[in-house]
Parts: structure tokens; sequence; C-alpha cells
């Protein structure tokens, strides 16, 4: 089980405060389990925004000018209903969806998660996972369709 500590970046303080907080409005925290700002699930994020450091820079940094020039202070001191109007709209879209990705995939490969949803904690191989059996006919209108990739000399 992940453990509950604080998150360590290369990233200020301020930085990972305005990303936790983004990271609550994704994916938020609830009685049953954690949110993607747990601090467990931050770090995971966090290191993998690391390798986008400028790119997450500037995006905090034009978040917080829009914060200042829209409601007059910082991202970080707004409600949530402020937040989440700012945060759709105002980021950049190559930070958007660099974190979403990374959120997303922190999030769910989580033990604790992965438990909650009804998976075994671990990943998916080699052991694979069980599926139900489906019906093999909805593919027939892909195989009607035929090869479309050039034959192989």
């Amino acid at each position: 089980m992940m453990t509950k500590e604080a998150p360590t970046s290369m990233f200020d303080p301020d930085a990972v405060e305005r990303l936790r907080q983004i990271a609550e409005l994704m994916i938020p925290s609830s009685a049953q389990s954690p949110g993607a700002s747990d601090p467990a699930i931050l770090n995971r994020i966090l290191s993998h925004l690391a390798g986008s450091y400028s790119l997450v820079q500037n995006a905090l940094a034009a978040l917080e000018a829009k914060s200042t020039e829209r409601f007059g202070t910082g991202f970080c001191v707004l409600s949530e209903y402020q937040q989440r109007e700012l945060c759709p709209n105002h980021l950049e879209p190559q930070f958007r969806a660099q974190f979403e990705l990374f959120a997303a995939s922190s999030y769910f490969s989580d033990a604790r998660v992965m438990i909650e949803l009804g998976m075994q904690a671990r990943p998916p191989f080699p052991l694979g996972y069980e599926l139900p059996e489906t019906d093999w006919a909805l593919l027939e209108p892909v195989r009607q369709r035929g090869s479309i990739s050039r034959p192989v000399d």
C-alpha cells in the first residue's frame, strides 16, 4: 500500500500546491477513495511532469495571471467554483493534455483505487485479467471489410 508522504519534486512549493489543486479538481477525493491530489498519487504525477518542466511552469504562470486578472487574487486562494471556471478554459492545451494523461494513469494505477474498482492490485502482465465472454459476431463487419494492409512480399 502507498504511504501518505508529502510530495517531493523539482517544482517549488507554490507550483506543487497549484498542481495539487488542479489534480483535486480533476479527480476529487471521496470518503471511500483517494483523489488525484493524494500525496502518493500526486508524487507520481509530479515525476511524470518533471520531463516537461518549462511547459508546466509556463502553464502555471499563465493560469496564475488569468486568475489575478479575472478575480484579483492567485489561483490557490480561489473558491473551488472559481477554480473550476478557470481550469478547463484557461489551461494551456498541451499542458492540459499531459496533465490529464498523467493524472489519470497515476490515479488508476494506485493499488487502493484498483482494489476499490474490484481489481487485483498488480500489473496486468504476466497473469493477465479475465474478461467476460462476448458476442464475437460484433466483429463481423470488420471481417467483411477485408484486409486493409498491403501484403508482405
